[in-house]
């Protein structure tokens, strides 16, 4: 929908989905390539994406991501 927008223009290959599963501790994640998606226990999702990111070249964004989450996290969002 339109939230997803910018996300597929910029074409990340990983999204986290934070919605209504958040109530249970569960996220959704998606992998945009295939359209595949799996939920996770919250306290799993960095070491689930970190499965789907195996290459050094992506260790950045998944520092950035888990910088975000636990920032997140921390402010109840």
């Amino acid at each position: 929908g339109v939230k997803f927008k910018d996300s597929e223009l910029i074409g990340n290959p990983v999204i986290v989905i934070v919605g209504k599963g958040l109530t249970e501790g569960k996220v959704e994640i998606r992998i945009r390539a295939t359209g595949e998606k799996c939920e996770v226990a919250v306290g799993e999702v960095v070491s689930e994406v970190a499965k789907l990111f195996s290459r050094s070249t992506f260790s950045a964004p998944l520092r950035q991501l888990q910088d975000f989450l636990m920032q997140s996290l921390a402010a109840g969002d």
